[in-house]
Order: C-alpha cells, then structure tokens, then sequence
C-alpha cells in the first residue's frame, strides 16, 4: 500500500503531497518541486498563486507541465484575497488569479481572511468577509472551481466558530471548508469537532503541527507536536471522506521527508 495514495472503505480515497511555495522560495525550480513528490510516492503537490511562486500564467503552466510529465496532480492552490480590506477589488483580484488557476489546472480554492483593521468595527469587517466569499463563491462556481475558506491563527476568520459562522453566512454551495488541524488547535478549537461538524464538506486539508501554551504559540516539525494525527486520521477514516492532504511550511526537501515520514507510520499503523 502507498500511505500517500490509498482507497480505503467503500472506495473513499486519500491522496497525501506537500505545499510547494516554501521549496519555491528557495529557489527550487518546478522540476524539483515535483521531482521530490515522485520520490516520496506523492500524487499531489499544491503551490499558490503569489508573488513567490504562481506569479503568472507562464510560471503556472512551466509547474504544470512539469507535474504532467510525471504524473502528479495540482488539484488545489491557494490565493489571497483582501477581503479584510477596506477599499480593496476583490473581484478584480480574483479574475486576475484565474487564469493562473486554470493553467495549473487545478479545481479547487482556498483562501483566507486575514486580520481586520483596527480602526474598522467588526460588524462592518463581517459584512465585508461575507460580500467577499460571496462572491468568491458565485465567480468560481462559474468557472468550474470550488471555493473554499481556510480558519488561520491571527486572522479574522481563525476559529472553528468563526469559519461554520461565515459558512452559513455566506450560504452558497460553492463555499468549502479547507481543513488545517493546527490552525484551528492553536486557535482554542478542536479539530476532532470539525470533522464532525463538516464532515463531507471536508475534501482538503493541510498537515503541520505546534504547540499551544496560551500565549505560547509555537509551529514544529510534523511528529514533534501536539496534533493527534492518529486520531484525525481515525476520524476521517471513520466518516468515509475522501480528502486531498498536503504537508505545509517547509523550506527544505528533507524537512518534507521528515514530516512524511511520520505521517506514512501514522497511516501505515491505522492501516495495520
């Protein structure tokens, strides 16, 4: 069995990559990029359309063309939107990311809504985020892309509350949850709570780990924290998803081999 590709009860899939933006920063090319998934036995990679790596269209298709060559999926990618951000295109925003998205192929969104302005009430800031997913929702559903919202430490939307709060709000069937357990356990939520509260919205999902002591928030290698992926795994098993995962904050090629590697004995032992 691969633990990174595997089909699993009534053919429910799990595919396990990596996030590629912090490898891309550090200047590794796409080839590498993908080589290093094809290495590890990883289906998927997921980049994001930024300044630092998905800059344009050209940069999406050289990755792409690369992943094709190999037979690796970009299922996914992630892009920012400022719609915490007073005055900010949203709309413009989002119909420049699309064609990057299209050339990369991807069908799925995420992104984030970060940190309010101080100055700005908050009723006004969630008017805001609601117009903004809206009609991130509606622009991507026409272009045959899910989009989803992902609850970030720091940022307006960080909590499990607050995520199911702007996902009924929002009230569209193109709006997802993109699942990050760490994002949500440093933020006081439970992640074991948002499988159930989810369930088979979950289809996407990052891998990372930390510590939290109140304050003392603090990201480390995957294993070397207080995240219980045997328990999410179980979880997830248990509810019959089929979930895309990616392992996140990398910068070099063995800090995502390390990280796979304990995440291929956590599915190795579920798996027996």
């Amino acid at each position: 069995m691969n633990p990174f590709d595997f089909t699993y009860g009534d053919g429910c899939r799990i595919q396990i990559g990596y996030r590629t933006p912090g490898l891309a920063r550090e200047g590794l090319d796409e080839a590498a990029r993908v080589d290093l998934a094809v290495e590890l036995g990883m289906p998927v990679i997921e980049p994001a359309v930024s300044a630092g790596e998905l800059c344009d269209v050209d940069a999406a298709k050289r990755l792409k063309d690369a992943a094709d060559a190999k037979d690796v999926a970009i299922p996914s990618v992630g892009c920012l939107f400022e719609v915490t951000t007073p005055g900010a295109d949203v709309q413009k925003s989002m119909e420049e990311a699309l064609p990057i998205v299209h050339a990369a192929g991807a069908g799925w969104v995420y992104s984030r809504a970060k940190k309010a302005p101080s100055d700005v009430p908050q009723a006004e800031i969630w008017d805001m985020v609601v117009a903004g997913m809206l009609a991130g929702a509606k622009f991507f559903q026409n272009a045959g892309i899910k989009y989803a919202i992902e609850a970030d430490g720091g940022n307006f939307i960080h909590t499990l509350e607050r995520q199911v709060k702007l996902i009924k709000l929002v009230n569209h069937p193109n709006f997802y949850p993109n699942f990050d357990p760490m994002n949500l356990y440093i933020s006081g939520s439970d992640p074991l709570e948002a499988i159930d509260v989810f369930g088979a919205e979950i289809q996407s999902m990052h891998i990372k780990d930390g510590i939290y002591r109140g304050k003392n928030i603090q990201e480390v290698p995957v294993g070397e924290g207080e995240l219980d992926y045997p328990a999410i795994f179980s979880a997830i098993m248990e509810k019959r998803l089929s979930v895309r995962m990616f392992i996140e904050h990398c910068k070099q090629p063995d800090q995502v081999r390390k990280a796979a590697e304990h995440i291929s004995g956590v599915v190795t032992d579920i798996m027996g």
